[in-house]
């Protein structure tokens, strides 16, 4: 369950992988509805720039995105998030 009592964990299990072990399936985020923006407590995938890369993910909360990283959790905007590599974002709920 999330912050916002909702569970998530099929669709976002391969993204709770050591980091290294994760053999991303793109058919998983087929799982979650795609949003056109987003909304209070969606989750917000982060596309990085190579393909064969799997997207970061995080929820939103508060107009910033909160997520994991090797140093922790991080509460950070968008941009901020988008300048650490990625080209794309999408939110689902």
């Amino acid at each position: 369950m999330d912050l916002y009592g909702i569970d998530r964990g099929e669709a976002l299990e391969l993204f709770m992988q050591p980091k290294g072990e994760i053999t991303f399936l793109p058919s998983r985020l087929k799982l979650l509805n795609p949003l056109p923006m987003p909304k209070e407590g969606c989750i917000v995938a982060f596309h990085p720039r190579l393909r064969n890369k799997p997207p970061h993910v995080g929820l939103f909360r508060g107009g910033k995105v909160l997520h994991l990283m090797e140093s922790g959790v991080s509460y950070l905007s968008e941009q901020v998030v988008m300048a650490m590599g990625f080209n794309r974002v999408s939110y689902y709920d």
